[in-house]
């Protein structure tokens, strides 16, 4: 089923989600002057003509506004998250984890890679996110299973959470990392 919403100027029905006006009248305003229109997530004003068709100024923000709700939730969900299970999470994560920025996707991952895979399966059934991938390098005659959370929002509450419960110096600035990298992205004026 496909929502709609009104177009301001003309009041017809706009199908992209991401649009500010209909096809119509964004084509008869490309003729028109560029006007400035403040970014949705950054709030950086930037003129173009592209401003009354889009609401962010990147991808990148489009991306950060996109995961404020999944941030919300899963913050929501990890107050509730027994502080054993985080302890004993935060030390296996400092072990056996790691932290990678992916630039294609200006985002940050949280992995933990293990052979047993009883022990990937416990762990997305406490966090209830992420996904298990099999290793297909044959390193050595075990399979590797790899947990890894990659969506934005759940990596930073996840980061927020276990901090406090990290012991290696190394490993607290990879985690304050993650947190300033998203709050220069000012996804923080949103939660």
């Amino acid at each position: 089923m496909i929502h709609y919403h009104k177009c301001p100027q003309c009041k017809g029905n706009i199908r992209n989600h991401y649009a500010k006006l209909c096809k119509k009248c964004y084509n008869k305003n490309r003729q028109v002057d560029k006007i400035n229109i403040k970014c949705l997530t950054c709030g950086k004003e930037f003129k173009d003509y592209k401003s009354y068709y889009y609401k962010y100024c990147s991808l990148e923000c489009a991306y950060l506004y996109r995961s404020i709700p999944q941030y919300k939730k899963f913050k929501k969900y990890l107050n509730t998250v027994s502080d054993k299970f985080l302890i004993w999470f935060t030390g296996f994560w400092e072990g056996e984890g790691c932290i990678t920025l992916r630039p294609n996707k200006r985002r940050y991952n949280i992995s933990v890679s293990q052979n047993d895979k009883n022990i990937m399966i416990t762990i997305q059934k406490y966090l209830k996110t992420g996904k298990i991938y099999i290793s297909k390098e044959k390193v050595s005659k075990y399979l590797h299973y790899h947990f890894i959370i990659s969506n934005l929002g759940e990596t930073l509450a996840l980061c927020e959470r276990i901090l406090p419960f990290i012991k290696i110096k190394k490993r607290k600035r990879e985690i304050l990392e993650v947190i300033n990298f998203n709050k220069s992205k000012k996804i923080r004026q949103y939660v």
